[in-house]
C-alpha cells in the first residue's frame, strides 16, 4: 500500500509566500539611515567575549536568517565567514542578490532547517537566531541543534517574543481564526481592519503602537495570521535554555529588566525586589514594566570559562552584581554602549538611551568622562581621594552597569 505524503509544514508555506521580513534592497542605504541588528558582534564585542577573546576568524550562523539578516550582519563583519539558513527559498533568493549586488564574498547561503544545522558538520563561534525558535513545533529541540554545532567559548543570541505585551495579539489571533481569516490577500485586508477598529483600551494598542513592520502585508501575517508562534515569560525562557543544555549568559540589553532604570527612585517595591533573586527580579520587571515585547538574551556552553563568580541561583554574576559585591577586578575597563549619547550642558550632562535618560553632574561626570575604551576602573577610583567620593563613582558605576549603559573588557586569563 502506497503511503500518502506528509502535508508541508504551514509555516513554511506561509514565509514562502510572504517574505519576512520586509527584503531590504540597497544595504548601504539601510546603514546609512541607521540600520543595524541588535546581536552585531562588532558593536557588542565585550558583551559577548568579556576577555576580548574574539575568536580569530569569526565563525557567524544566523539560524532563520529571513530575507535579509545575514547580509547585514556579513557587510558589518568583513572579516568573519558568515552563513545563513532558512527554509524559505525566497528568503535565500533574495539574500544571494545582496550578496551579488553588495559583493559579500564572506557570505554563504544554504537553504537548511534549524533542526538540520548539525548534517552540515560544521562549527560556530557565534550563533544569531532572531525571532525563529518561537515558531518551531518543538523549540527546544531546535536551540539544542544550535547547542551541538556552537564552539565551546562561543555564544548564541537569541529573540523570543515576550509572553505579557503580546498579549493583546494572541487575542486579535484569535478572534481572525474564528472569523475564518487566512492567510490570503482577503485575510490581510480583514486583519488590517480589525486592528484598525480596535477600541483604543484594547490590550493590543500598545503592541499596533510599536511594531515596526506592520505596514507591509508580510508584516501583518507574521503577526496576526501567523501558522505557529509562541510567547515566553523570564522564567520559561531560563527552563528552555536548561532543557537545552545551556547556560543563560545574559540579557542582549539589561536596561529592559533593571529594576533601578524601569521603576522610580522613590518607589516601594525598591524595598522588596532587590533583596530577591535575580530571575525573580527580572520576571517582576517584565510583570509591571513591560518594556519590551520581545525577549533579547545570550546563552553559551555549561562549562564555559566566563567572567566572575556563580552566585547562589546558578547564574554567572553580572558587572552590576560583582560591583555591588566589591570583586569586580579594578583592571578591568568600562566601555560605553555604543548606543549611548552624553549631551554636556554647562556643568553636567544628560545621559541617554532607548527610553532612559540619566543626568551627571559632580563626581560622577568627571568619572564617566574618563570612559573612554582604555582607561581602567581602577584608575577611574584612583582620580578621587576621599573614600566618599570613591564610594559616590562605584555606586553610579554600579547603576550604570545594572542599566547595561556600560560593559567592561576584563584582562585576558590564561
Amino acid at each position: 500500500m502506497r503511503s500518502s505524503p506528509m502535508p508541508r509544514d504551514p509555516l513554511i508555506t506561509q514565509y514562502e509566500q510572504w517574505v519576512y521580513p520586509e527584503p531590504i534592497v540597497d544595504l548601504d542605504a539601510y546603514v546609512a539611515a541607521g540600520g543595524r541588528d541588535y546581536a552585531d558582534p562588532s558593536r557588542l564585542r565585550w558583551k559577548i567575549w568579556p576577555h576580548g577573546a574574539v575568536p580569530a576568524g569569526l565563525r557567524i550562523l544566523v539560524a532563520g536568517c529571513g530575507a535579509n539578516q545575514a547580509a547585514i550582519l556579513a557587510r558589518a563583519n568583513p572579516a568573519a565567514s558568515v552563513l545563513g539558513i532558512d527554509l524559505s527559498g525566497q528568503a535565500i533568493a533574495h539574500h544571494e542578490r545582496l550578496k551579488k549586488a553588495h559583493k559579500l564574498h564572506n557570505l554563504e547561503l544554504l537553504q537548511v532547517a534549524v533542526e538540520d544545522v548539525g548534517t552540515l558538520g560544521r562549527e560556530f563561534d557565534y550563533i544569531v537566531t532572531t525571532g525563529v525558535l518561537h515558531h518551531l513545533a518543538d523549540p527546544a529541540a531546535g536551540l539544542e541543534a544550535l547547542r551541538q554545532v556552537l564552539a565551546p567559548q562561543g555564544a548564541i543570541s537569541v529573540m523570543l517574543y515576550g509572553r505579557h505585551r503580546r498579549a493583546g495579539v494572541y487575542m486579535v489571533q484569535e478572534a481572525l481564526r474564528r472569523l475564518g481569516a487566512e492567510r490570503t490577500p482577503e485575510g490581510v485586508a480583514l486583519a488590517r481592519d480589525v486592528v484598525a477598529h480596535l477600541p483604543e483600551w484594547h490590550a493590543a494598542r500598545q503592541y499596533v503602537a510599536v511594531a515596526p513592520d506592520l505596514g507591509y502585508d508580510a508584516g501583518i501575517v507574521d503577526a496576526f495570521l501567523n501558522a505557529r508562534d509562541r510567547a515566553y515569560t523570564v522564567p520559561e525562557i531560563m527552563d528552555l535554555a536548561v532543557a537545552a543544555g545551556l547556560r543563560f549568559q545574559s540579557w542582549l540589553d539589561g536596561l529592559h529588566y533593571s529594576p533601578s532604570a524601569v521603576f522610580p527612585a522613590d518607589a516601594a517595591i525598591h524595598d522588596h525586589i532587590h533583596a530577591l533573586p535575580r530571575v525573580e527580579q527580572w520576571h517582576i520587571v517584565d510583570l509591571l514594566g513591560q518594556v519590551t515585547g520581545v525577549h533579547r538574551f545570550l546563552l553559551c556552553h555549561a562549562e564555559r570559562l566566563l567572567v566572575g563568580e556563580v552566585d547562589e541561583d546558578g547564574f554567572l554574576l553580572s558587572p552590576d552584581a560583582r560591583l555591588l559585591a566589591g570583586v569586580i577586578d579594578a583592571d578591568a575597563v568600562p566601555i560605553r554602549h555604543p548606543d549611548l549619547v552624553l549631551t554636556e550642558e554647562h556643568d553636567s550632562a544628560c545621559m541617554q538611551r532607548e527610553w532612559h535618560t540619566l543626568r551627571l553632574n559632580g563626581a560622577a561626570l568627571a568619572a564617566f568622562s574618563q570612559v573612554d575604551g582604555s582607561c581602567s576602573f581602577r584608575l577611574i577610583l584612583d582620580a578621587f581621594a576621599d573614600q566618599a567620593s570613591r564610594d559616590y563613582v562605584m555606586a553610579v558605576f554600579t547603576y550604570l552597569a545594572e542599566c547595561d549603559h556600560i560593559h567592561f573588557a576584563y584582562p585576558r586569563t590564561t
